[in-house]
């Protein structure tokens, strides 16, 4: 929930644990952004804001057509040839994703 009126869903949340509410206002600990073809990344740029001022720690955007990978730092968005997560619990690399 990034506002009592406003919500954002994601492509991809992941929780560290099983949130106990049945519609989630907690920030997840993981979001992940699909680009679809007629996605581009300025749009993209308000819903990763929202996910990092609701506290989401790591937001990352996946780009299947490119087949590039970003991370959100919390100032701009990075291309990446890895994602991991702040606390260095989940590492993926981009030849592991596509």
């Amino acid at each position: 929930m990034i506002s009592p009126t406003r919500y954002r869903v994601p492509d991809v949340c992941v929780y560290e644990r099983e949130p106990d509410e049945q519609v989630l206002r907690t920030a997840p600990w993981i979001v992940v952004e699909i680009l679809s073809p007629e996605d581009r990344m300025s749009r993209m740029q308000r819903k990763i804001e929202d996910y990092y001022g609701i506290g989401c720690p790591n937001i990352w955007i996946l780009d299947p057509w490119r087949r590039k990978a970003y991370r959100f730092d919390g100032k701009s968005i990075v291309e990446v040839s890895e994602l991991e997560s702040q606390d260095s619990r989940v590492r993926l690399s981009v030849a592991q994703l596509f």
